[in-house]
């Protein structure tokens, strides 16, 4: 049996919101192994913050682009593992080889996911032991479309192989959380590394992203808008307020998010580069600086009866926005609002 190490809870605070997707990894020696660079993807092909978890594996998670998101984790299993020595390298290394150890005996253990936005995701569960020599973990998850998965085998790094590795799980979450549970199997403790949860389909538009603090103290916008346009249909307008008054800005936008959004002088451009420029306007009411009076209303009527004029946008589309606004006081003289979407083009 592994010899379980006990270490206080690392609870990280919330609230915001980017695309719900999330890097975890699970383990308490960061001294050795720290959570793997923002660049390493994993098996899901995604890079971004990776939050470390630790027990007692109660945490609150960040988003890609390291901002709270008030989406919180727990497990029923506090203990942990690490294995000497190992052969594998880098951020694998950093991953994989401290663990949460799952016992033989009182299992299967659960994870809980709560606070997550509504929609389809895929979870990819890194459940491989690092002695690497073959122990299985079984991974379940209640409410995905694949069976239970049996994870284990020999590895040395580089790409995660599904069944040695990971296990894959597609998943539709309908009340803001799921459950998944994880055993050893064969007598033998299991093993859980980390986790890369995907979310591939909201339900309906939400606030993704962080908009970047104005020049204004407490004065920070937030943009929202309708959940869908009919092309030829009536008024639609997004507005992001409230902003510091007397400037002018433009609505930016684009079928897809950025996947990490690369963050600019401006703040974090959340959707998908390059952006497509729409409608410039002027805050209102006009007011002037410092007040925190100001806002912006774009016309998305406009903006889609143009796209799908031009056959930049069709009926069955999705877009989502975002504000560029001028501030001139602040570092690089203009801000990202968040973004919003997807709006249903209909």
């Amino acid at each position: 049996m592994r010899k379980p190490l006990w270490f206080f809870v690392l609870a990280l605070l919330a609230p915001s919101g980017w695309a719900q997707s999330f890097n975890i990894d699970v383990g308490d020696n960061l001294i050795l192994f720290p959570t793997p660079q923002d660049s390493y993807a994993g098996a899901a092909g995604q890079s971004g913050k990776w939050n470390d978890v630790h027990t007692t594996y109660s945490a609150s998670l960040l988003e890609l682009d390291g901002s709270p998101s008030g989406v919180t984790t727990a497990s029923t299993s506090p203990s942990s593992y690490n294995y000497f020595p190992s052969p594998l390298t880098g951020d694998d290394r950093n991953l994989m080889i401290d663990i949460q150890n799952l016992p033989f005996i009182g299992g299967p253990w659960s994870w809980t996911f709560s606070g997550l936005q509504n929609g389809d995701y895929a979870l990819y569960t890194y459940a491989w032991a690092p002695e690497n020599n073959g122990f299985k973990t079984r991974v379940e998850v209640p409410i995905a479309s694949e069976p239970a998965q049996d994870v284990g085998g020999l590895w040395s790094g580089g790409s995660h192989v599904q069944g040695v590795t990971y296990a894959l799980h597609h998943l539709s979450v309908t009340s803001q959380s799921f459950s998944l549970t994880v055993e050893g199997l064969g007598g033998h403790d299991g093993s859980l590394n980390g986790f890369q949860l995907v979310l591939q389909s909201p339900s309906g538009p939400t606030s993704y992203c962080t908009s970047k603090p104005t020049s204004v103290p407490g004065c920070l916008p937030a943009l929202s808008g309708p959940s869908a346009v009919t092309v030829g249909g009536g008024p639609a307008i997004a507005v992001c307020a409230p902003t510091p008054g007397g400037g002018n800005g433009l609505l930016i936008w684009n079928k897809a998010l950025a996947p990490a959004p690369p963050p600019t002088s401006f703040g974090f451009l959340c959707i998908q580069a390059p952006p497509k420029r729409a409608v410039v306007t002027f805050t209102t009411p006009g007011g002037t600086y410092p007040s925190c009076n100001g806002q912006f209303s774009f016309d998305l009527q406009a903006l889609v009866d143009d796209a799908v004029a031009g056959n930049a946008l069709a009926v069955g589309d999705a877009i989502y926005i975002q504000a560029w606004y001028r501030d001139t006081p602040n570092p690089g003289a203009a801000n990202f609002s968040n973004a919003w979407g997807p709006v249903a083009i209909q």
